[in-house]
């Protein structure tokens, strides 16, 4: 079969998107042993709130370190092919409010989904259930905003920046499907946690769908941090309050945001449609029509495209990140 130069260059772009994987899979394994072993070691000198702010200070560092080396070795690599430099300028388009909450109910109701299947799966095979796990120590103000620091506010800026930033834009000249579903795979891959992989996966793909919606990477960011943010207020609810009222706090709180959510939806959807039918009514003269969502600067099959996808370094992370899993859940 003879394969066409655009082949070659997207399978070349698919290989060095790996080749960045496996070096964010490298970093994750030494960032891991650093952060289990040498940290601990490091604050047990110091006294109980400076070990804290220590270890959470740099373990965020670490964190970030993880995603941005492979950020900046696949930016290096793209720039051979013509990529344009990372934009980061702080770009909020109109409407930035309703993104984000439609967003982060839409990887609510992911998490939702993603617990219902995995209390199934828990059910039929028991096995797979990790038991009680011991209660922590409550949170005190000060740990609570290294939290929010470590958890939220880093994690969603430096995931986003590998997975939408790079990947996902290093990919969108071969169709913003392709970019969007390719690059939540490899963010669900990413977490290492088979019980996470379906709303990783699936929140991957709400991330990639808005920043390709909107051109702007700071919105998935933001959505992200809310996201991230929403699972910290929840676990300190939990430890601050009663369980029933922890429970019906957590539920009104999302419920809330769901509804919102749905709301904001039905009014972008109404008036993207009144759009059209002006556009249609008027004509498009001197107009900046929206863009076709399966728009390609590169035309490839999409069966080639998927087929090529999955070169041999890609297996190789895909194989690596399963066996993770496997192995999390054997010591689980």
């Amino acid at each position: 079969m003879t394969v066409t130069p655009q082949e070659v260059r997207y399978r070349r772009v698919i290989n060095r998107i790996a080749i960045a994987m496996l070096i964010f899979f490298a970093c994750l394994t030494v960032m891991g042993i650093m952060a289990s072993l040498l940290l601990p070691l490091l604050i047990s000198f110091l006294p109980p709130i400076a070990g804290d702010v220590v270890y959470e200070c740099l373990y965020g560092v670490l964190y970030a370190l993880m995603f941005l080396v492979p950020s900046f070795c696949l930016l290096k690599m793209l720039q051979h092919e013509g990529y344009p430099p990372l934009e980061l300028r702080l770009m909020l388009p109109r409407g930035t409010v309703m993104y984000i909450f439609i967003g982060v109910a839409a990887v609510l109701a992911a998490a939702r989904l993603n617990a219902v299947i995995v209390d199934l799966l828990t059910f039929l095979l028991p096995e797979l259930d990790a038991g009680v796990q011991p209660a922590a120590p409550p949170t005190t103000n000060y740990q609570l905003v290294l939290m929010v620091i470590t958890t939220a506010v880093v994690p969603a800026f430096v995931e986003e920046l590998l997975f939408r930033g790079v990947v996902l834009r290093a990919l969108l000249p071969y169709g913003r499907t392709t970019a969007v579903v390719a690059s939540a795979l490899l963010f669900g891959l990413m977490h290492g946690n088979a019980s996470q992989l379906l709303y990783a996966t699936a929140a991957g793909l709400v991330f990639g769908y808005i920043f390709v919606h909107t051109g702007s990477l700071w919105c998935p960011i933001l959505i992200h941090l809310c996201n991230n943010l929403f699972a910290v207020i929840t676990s300190v609810l939990y430890e601050r309050l009663q369980p029933l009222t922890a429970y019906l706090t957590a539920t009104a709180i999302e419920l809330a945001v769901l509804a919102i959510g749905i709301a904001a939806a039905l009014f972008l959807l109404l008036s993207q449609r009144r759009d059209r039918r002006r556009v249609l009514r008027e004509g498009a003269f001197e107009r900046e029509l929206p863009p076709d969502p399966e728009y390609a600067v590169v035309c490839l099959p999409a069966r080639r495209r998927v087929r090529l996808f999955f070169s041999v370094l890609m297996i190789v992370f895909i194989v690596l990140c399963v066996l993770q899993m496997l192995f999390g859940l054997l010591v689980s």
